[in-house]
Order: structure tokens, then C-alpha cells, then sequence
């Protein structure tokens, strides 16, 4: 289950192993394995590839992982959730889009 935090993105709130009922803003993911030693879940999303034109794509990885790497930019994915199914939309840095910053860096 998935709730805001207090800077408006997504967290997560709660893990179940069910279908959590009457809830719509959840995502199914699969559990990868579960640390005792300091009680740590690691997840696999469903959102782990993000599709553009191929004439940009390589642009845009080189991009990412150059802004990424300088920890005063933001990123985060823009994800569209609803009842277990979720869609990566876009991938933002400083909030804005990926798309428009390849066509920027040209």
C-alpha cells in the first residue's frame, strides 16, 4: 500500500502478502528476499523499464546516469498506479521530463 510523504512522493506504507482489500493505490511486487539483521524487505517493482524513441534512448541513459551521479539533482519516476498495475510514465530530473532535457541537450 502506498501513501505520500512529506514532500509528495510515493512511499510505502505497508507490505502484504494478499491483495489489500478496498484499496486502489497499491502495487503488486514481487518480495526478493527479507533481512533480519536489520529487518529490511527488498522488493522488485514491475516498473523497472522506461521505453522512448530509439533515436533518443541512448542520449537519455547517458543523461540519467551523468545527473544522477550529481547528488544536488533530483530524480524520481513519474508512475501511474491503480489497483496493482502501475506504468512508468516518465522519468523526471528537477522535475522535468527526460524527453525534454535529451532535446534540450542537442
Amino acid at each position: 500500500t502506498l501513501t505520500k510523504d512529506s514532500s509528495g512522493y510515493a512511499s510505502i506504507l505497508a507490505v502484504h502478502q494478499e491483495e489489500p482489500k478496498g484499496i486502489s493505490n497499491y502495487v503488486q511486487a514481487k518480495a526478493l528476499y527479507y533481512k533480519t539483521t536489520d529487518n529490511t524487505l527488498s522488493i522488485e517493482y514491475p516498473f523497472n523499464r522506461y521505453y522512448m524513441e530509439e533515436s533518443k534512448a541512448q542520449d537519455a541513459e547517458d543523461l540519467y546516469r551523468n545527473l544522477n551521479a550529481d547528488s544536488t539533482q533530483v530524480t524520481y519516476a513519474l508512475v501511474y498506479v491503480k489497483n496493482g498495475e502501475a506504468v512508468l510514465k516518465d522519468v523526471m530530473v528537477n522535475d522535468k521530463s527526460i524527453k525534454d532535457l535529451v532535446k534540450e541537450s542537442k
